[in-house]
């Protein structure tokens, strides 16, 4: 037999099998071979803690990347919450990501609505707190669970190719 390239003649995924089919040039006789199955990526996640604290506390809310194996040169992160619950007091850079520089917002951001940027030169592959946010809890708050959430804006990495985050709000 002279056996052309292949074609793929089923695509494989991460749950399927894919198969290739190889055809004989002089007889038309065909043969199929099995091709493996995707891996499974898991996405880097972006987590923000959940936190406890009475009304006229101050309360810290710790923010985590896991599952970082893409190497991150670049991410912008939007946090949203409820400004008649939490004051936006500051922000100190946690141990992940110590390659990429922290911008923290201005003094002219929207209250309930925080954005904060890393970069880099280089690709970062650490998983850990990115950053502690604190917060005052407003005096007439009541009692109760109150969303913190998390949206990445960009992430990229060192070739500036889009990654993409899952997110967990705290």
């Amino acid at each position: 037999h002279a056996w052309n390239e292949g074609i793929v003649t089923t695509e494989p995924t991460v749950e399927t099998e894919g198969v290739k089919t190889f055809t004989c040039t002089v007889c038309g006789d065909t043969y199929t071979e099995t091709i493996p199955k995707l891996p499974v990526v898991e996405k880097p996640t972006v987590t923000a803690g959940i936190a406890q604290a009475q009304a006229g506390e101050q309360v810290v809310i710790p923010v985590s990347i896991s599952k970082n194996t893409v190497g991150l040169c670049g991410l912008t992160v939007k946090f949203t919450y409820d400004p008649a619950v939490l004051n936006y007091v500051s922000a100190e850079k946690g141990e992940a990501l110590p390659t990429l520089e922290l911008s923290k917002p201005g003094s002219a951001y929207v209250e309930g609505d925080l954005t904060f940027n890393w970069d880099g030169m280089d690709s970062d592959y650490t998983n850990g707190e990115i950053i502690l946010l604190t917060f005052d809890v407003l005096n007439a708050v009541a009692d109760g669970n109150y969303p913190f959430n998390v949206e990445i804006v960009k992430a990229c990495d060192f070739d500036l190719n889009d990654v993409e985050l899952d997110t967990v709000a705290g």
